[in-house]
């Protein structure tokens, strides 16, 4: 089983909603809502749960598998559409948002498109995400927000002329002082 690192929430909870979470809509806003990695059950056994729920997880990996905790309130009564994005995925693509609730998995997918997916909700805790890379949009990678690699932008070209203005600074007063 493997796992893509390009949300993996951190520690710190508003980094990680920004992170995962999209939006959220319906009884409870953003900020009432939690994300962290705290994982409850390991990737092998959300896949083996998809399985029982008749999901073909052959070509599955686990994008997110944490929990979503209430922040501003104890209990929750009410139904809350939760947004996770999801780089490259479109309505298409074989993605799955389950949730694991008073110890039973549910497949809580409502929507997904556009580099999102939605789960909607009735209670809160154990949350996994599991994506098909291969159906992912092909142009995934350019909205990702991947990090350009090392020496590529104008930050690189800038400071290639700023080493080489020094460097003819250098030439130059050496001249004059010789």
């Amino acid at each position: 089983v493997t796992a893509f690192a390009a949300t993996s929430p951190s520690t710190d909870s508003a980094a990680a909603n920004n992170a995962i979470v999209a939006s959220v809509s319906g009884d409870l806003t953003k900020d009432q809502i939690e994300v962290n990695g705290e994982q409850s059950f390991s990737d092998s056994e959300v896949l083996e749960a998809a399985k029982e729920l008749g999901i073909d997880t052959s070509n599955l990996t686990v994008y997110f598998n944490g929990d979503i905790h209430l922040v501003s309130r104890e209990e929750f009564d009410g139904t809350v559409t939760v947004t996770f994005n999801v780089p490259g995925l479109t309505k298409d693509s074989t993605a799955y948002v389950l949730h694991n609730h008073d110890g039973a998995w549910k497949d809580v997918t409502s929507s997904k498109g556009n580099g999102t997916i939605a789960g909607t909700y009735n209670g809160f805790s154990p949350t996994a995400i599991l994506v098909d890379e291969s159906t992912l949009s092909k142009d995934a990678a350019a909205t990702s927000g991947k990090s350009p690699k090392t020496g590529e932008g104008p930050f690189t070209a800038m400071m290639l002329g700023v080493i080489a203005v020094a460097a003819a600074g250098m030439v130059i007063s050496r001249r004059k002082f010789a």
